[in-house]
């Protein structure tokens, strides 16, 4: 049952689970935020290259029992994990895009990202930004948000509005435009 993705409350990372994600800092943080004793940290995704280094840092931890590894799950199961999470924490240090961020966004998920690569491209004014290569900051922006109510009802709100800015007509009529320019020799 779809019951058994809500353990109580929680934080939501989506993704392969690989080095860019920036998972081994992500757990740092949670446990130095010390929210563990309050949430657990969710993983969406499957373990990709260079897993066992994640586990490695995963079973040095002291809060490892509060962190849950789901592996895959269907979008159905991702859509109720979205909207029952306290935040997504998607401190990746490199995107083409960063999916996840409006996968979240639009189902009102407040999001906690990165200020570096695509994210601030694709998440706007509609996130709590943190920098990636520090485990202060990453731990700093969750405790912000898991304290902060106000805020996170704020960010699910201006995150809806942002993700209606990328709808696939929109996309399709920008890479016609590209296309047209490419060929009439504009730039």
């Amino acid at each position: 049952t779809l019951d058994k993705y809500k353990p109580g409350k929680f934080i939501l990372f989506v993704g392969c689970l690989e080095p860019r994600k920036n998972l081994m800092r992500l757990f740092r943080a949670f446990e130095h935020s010390n929210l563990y004793h309050d949430m657990t940290l969710t993983l969406a995704g499957p373990g990709g290259w260079r897993f066992d280094e994640l586990e490695s840092v995963w079973h040095s931890l002291k809060c490892k029992d509060r962190i849950r590894w789901l592996n895959y799950v269907s979008d159905e199961k991702l859509s109720v994990l979205y909207k029952r999470a306290e935040f997504l924490a998607f401190p990746s240090i490199a995107e083409g895009f960063g999916l996840p961020i409006l996968e979240a966004m639009s189902a009102g998920c407040p999001v906690l990202t990165s200020n570096v690569s695509s994210m601030p491209e694709v998440a706007g004014n509609a996130a709590c930004y943190v920098d990636p290569f520090e485990v202060e900051s990453i731990s700093e922006g969750m405790l912000k948000l898991a304290a902060d109510s106000k805020l996170r009802e704020q960010l699910a709100e201006s995150g809806k509005t942002r993700c209606l800015e990328f709808t696939w007509e929109k996309m399709a009529a920008e890479l016609m435009t590209a296309f047209t320019d490419a060929v009439s020799g504009r730039k």
